[in-house]
């Protein structure tokens, strides 16, 4: 347990606040429930409830508990790395965040996070809701912790070793990343190259077919000339026809009828004969 400093500003917040009764042999008995974190706003933070009759004596008492259950955690403007930790049904993930991102968290994890001083963290809770769960889970998980001072020291070497390590994992991600853009062009150069060969080959289809249909009109177009020359030609000739046949049928007919005239004209010397 950390000693509290009397002349120390502290920060509390109300994270909940109920009215419970408890059943006894003579009836209910109402109380006040008050659930309080509190924190200096440089890594001190520490929760606690209590109960009492009425609002304002809970409120203190459980301030004044609180501040006995205090832990200390890193402090400073984000969390150092991802941590997650788990308390009776619900379970709290922390994340690092950049600069002017803000505290993403519901009210129980907000108000922790801004007592223990940090000013971008993103944060996930699943399970349940309960504020005073939510609250005892991010203490939890600020309580794991661990700043590279104190992984330095743990492991026995220089701060150094880790921030050259850590240079070295940025180098390998950004060539990693660039060795993925370029893959990715390359993809989309490949199916830019795709897409216009598909296109030429579309276009000389297109192409071959309206040579396809030109040739076929051309084809269409001296064939109906033929036809039409032929139909000229059988028409004349059977008009030639027609006419040699109709010459004959009209010297027929001049022939039938001067013999006609030849026989009357027999007729008629006979009557004046007989007379």
């Amino acid at each position: 347990m950390m000693q509290v400093d009397a002349k120390e500003e502290w920060i509390d917040k109300v994270i909940e606040l109920k009215r419970v009764t408890k059943v006894v042999k003579g009836g209910k008995r109402l109380k006040i429930s008050a659930s309080i974190v509190v924190g200096n706003g440089n890594g001190i933070v520490g929760i606690a409830h209590a109960k009492a009759s009425e609002v304002i004596p809970a409120v203190n008492k459980a301030r004044e508990k609180a501040k006995k259950n205090i832990v200390k955690v890193v402090a400073g403007r984000t969390i150092p790395h991802e941590v997650s930790a788990k308390f009776s049904a619900t379970r709290v993930l922390l994340k690092p965040a950049s600069p002017g991102t803000g505290i993403i968290a519901c009210a129980s994890v907000r108000s922790v996070l801004e007592c223990a001083g940090y000013r971008d963290v993103l944060t996930k809770s699943f399970g349940s809701r309960n504020p005073y769960n939510l609250a005892v889970a991010t203490i939890k998980a600020l309580s794991q912790l661990r700043s590279i001072d104190q992984v330095a020291k743990d492991r026995g070497k220089p701060i150094s070793y880790f921030i050259e390590k850590k240079k070295e994992d940025i180098g390998d991600a950004r060539e990693d990343n660039k060795e993925n853009i370029e893959g990715i062009h390359k993809e989309e150069n490949r199916g830019e190259s795709k897409e216009e060969s598909i296109f030429n080959e579309s276009q000389n289809i297109n192409h071959k077919e309206e040579s396809s249909k030109d040739h076929e009109e051309d084809n269409h177009q001296s064939q109906s000339e033929v036809s039409t020359e032929s139909f000229s030609e059988e028409g004349g000739e059977k008009g030639s026809e027609e006419a040699s046949r109709g010459g004959e049928e009209g010297s027929r007919e001049g022939t039938g009828e001067e013999n006609r005239g030849t026989e009357g004209e027999g007729s008629d010397k006979g009557e004046d004969d007989k007379g």
